[in-house]
């Protein structure tokens, strides 16, 4: 994820107690960093994948930190959810499911499957924001394979009026079914 370090997101916050949105959680090696990095951080995890979900409940068990079982999209309900494997993994690639059909992701990483699909809750990040009374967003940190266009449209209020920082990772190349690019 390039060299934006959680000790350069603290310098950047200027505070040891931020509300920290995780958006693509996995197994929460990213939310022990916020955890060890700040003190008082609220940090609010979302996650959609049963198997990355797990992970994160056996390495994550601090109250600071509060996981969300959901995909936070355009629509709330449910949605399709392709679940990556393969990868040499003993339990199976996961850091590459997404709610996006992948279609370039299958030509550049041959050894990645896309075998499963299930049904995922999904939520629009305005209405979560409005309903856990989130008065306002220190730094949303978002890894969603390719559903970036989907997380800013179902959280436009939120992103507009009540985020300071938005980071996101992304591919320049279409590895998802219309995933955006940075054109």
């Amino acid at each position: 994820v390039g060299s934006l370090t959680k000790k350069k997101i603290r310098g950047l916050l200027r505070k040891d107690n931020p509300i920290v949105l995780e958006i693509g959680a996995n197994s929460g090696i990213d939310s022990m960093e916020f955890l060890d990095e700040f003190r008082n951080i609220k940090l609010f995890c979302f996650e959609p994948d049963p198997r990355a979900i797990k992970k994160f409940e056996r390495r994550v068990k601090d109250k600071r930190c509060r996981l969300f079982r959901v995909a936070l999209s355009d629509k709330n309900g449910e949605i399709d959810f392709y679940m990556s494997g393969g990868g040499g993994m003993k339990e199976g690639w996961d850091l590459s499911s997404s709610i996006k059909k992948p279609t370039g992701h299958l030509k550049i990483n041959k050894d990645i499957t896309f075998d499963k699909k299930i049904s995922v809750k999904t939520k629009k990040l305005d209405d979560w924001v409005e309903e856990n009374n989130i008065g306002k967003i220190d730094f949303i940190w978002a890894d969603v394979q390719g559903a970036e266009r989907e997380l800013i449209k179902g959280g436009m209020q939120a992103l507009n009026d009540k985020t300071k920082y938005f980071y996101t990772e992304f591919s320049d190349e279409e590895l998802y079914e219309g995933q955006p690019t940075l054109k």
